[in-house]
């Protein structure tokens, strides 16, 4: 895959941006950009060689379990856990949630990073149908559902920019 356009990135010239699946970089590129599936790197070629970005690390794609709110527990019935999935600044909150035992509360769970730059509100399917759920800014992730009982379950899959 290519992606031919001028970049200035920190006083370097690039004018190309190719995509690689394995180590090497790309051989006929006199300036350019490249990204390395392997080792999760961004490279940049000025005139001279291929150096590595400062924050590469914000191209690395990463997941992590969410921390779940009583009464809401990982699900039971074998589908993915809630989980944050980041990759070069998009996030995907996905998974299914299940409520288990104790006082029913709206409240999902908090997002402990990656939180959204503004509320979200999305339409997710539920054991009970489709409700809407709330991923507010400061984490927090809310279910409009006023009762579900123990063993109902909210399956998420939605992605957003930070």
């Amino acid at each position: 895959m290519k992606f031919v356009a001028p970049i200035d990135f920190n006083g370097m010239q690039a004018t190309r941006f190719v995509v690689e699946s394995n180590t090497s970089a790309p051989t006929n590129a006199r300036g350019g950009m490249y990204f390395n599936t392997t080792s999760g790197k961004l490279m940049v070629r000025d005139v001279a060689a291929w150096n590595s970005l400062a924050y590469e690390k914000d191209l690395v794609r990463t997941s992590r379990q969410v921390s779940l709110q009583s009464p809401w527990v990982n699900n039971t019935i074998g589908w993915p856990q809630l989980s944050l999935e980041t990759a070069g600044g998009v996030v995907c909150l996905s998974g299914v949630a299940q409520v288990g035992s104790g006082t029913y509360s709206q409240f999902i769970a908090s997002l402990p990073e990656y939180r959204p730059p503004r509320n979200i509100m999305v339409a997710a399917m539920t054991s009970t149908g489709v409700q809407r759920v709330d991923v507010l800014s400061n984490g927090n992730v809310w279910v409009a559902a006023p009762s579900m009982s123990v063993g109902a379950w909210v399956s998420l899959h939605f992605a957003y920019i930070v």
